[in-house]
């Protein structure tokens, strides 16, 4: 089956596609509101997914770090006012016939779509705490050829966690802090020549690898 790729240039059609497909972006997603006004602008697709929690999505149609701070000011928001958001949406969820308990103690989470996502943006990311789970979801357009039937798709993007620095305690582990295959060979050599000066030299690792 042929496929082709299609450019969304309006942010209002990528959002329809967003809601009109939310199960695509993740399993078990409930499209709650859109474009709510919330002190910081206006929240772009407002949903609660399968465990009852809120879930904050800000999308664009192009690669651009603002979308991150703007998500955290609608989660801001949305976690200010939680009790009175989840007793309103819980309303509307049973109106619609929609069995669906909205978790008031749990902080909701942050998805955030685009075509593609810069390295500040991810760096930034993995920094968020993990109470307040974001995630990256790159989407494209494709349209069957045959058909002309068009539909989103979304595709995970993962995120680093942050590395965690450990002190190097041996000879080794200062030589395995050398990314550098060259230089640490180098490394190995000095301290093999150092060595064989006598066998009651001793190589020790200084504080700083």
């Amino acid at each position: 089956m042929a496929f082709e790729e299609l450019r969304v240039v309006d942010e209002n059609e990528l959002e329809n596609l967003v809601i009109a497909h939310i199960e695509a972006v993740e399993p078990g997603l409930v499209y709650l509101d859109h474009q709510r006004k919330t002190d910081g602008g206006w929240l772009d697709v407002l949903c609660v997914d399968g465990d009852g929690v809120f879930v904050v999505v800000e999308l664009k149609n192009r690669e651009d770090d603002t979308m991150f701070i703007q998500a955290l000011e609608y989660l801001d928001y949305i976690n200010e006012n939680i009790d009175r958001f989840a007793s309103f949406y819980t309303r509307k969820l049973r109106h619609e016939k929609k069995e669906i308990e909205i978790d008031k103690a749990s902080p909701p989470r942050m998805v955030l779509i685009a075509p593609s996502f810069s390295d500040t943006l991810k760096k930034c990311v993995k920094y968020v705490d993990e109470d307040y789970a974001v995630s990256l979801k790159q989407f494209k357009i494709l349209r069957i050829k045959k058909t002309g039937e068009s539909a989103p798709v979304f595709i995970d993007m993962s995120v680093e966690a942050p590395q965690v620095f450990e002190e190097p305690k041996t000879l080794e582990d200062h030589l395995n802090k050398i990314s550098n295959p060259s230089l640490r060979e180098l490394c190995l050599e000095v301290i093999s020549k150092i060595k064989s000066v006598g066998s009651d030299v001793e190589v020790q690792s200084r504080e700083y690898w």
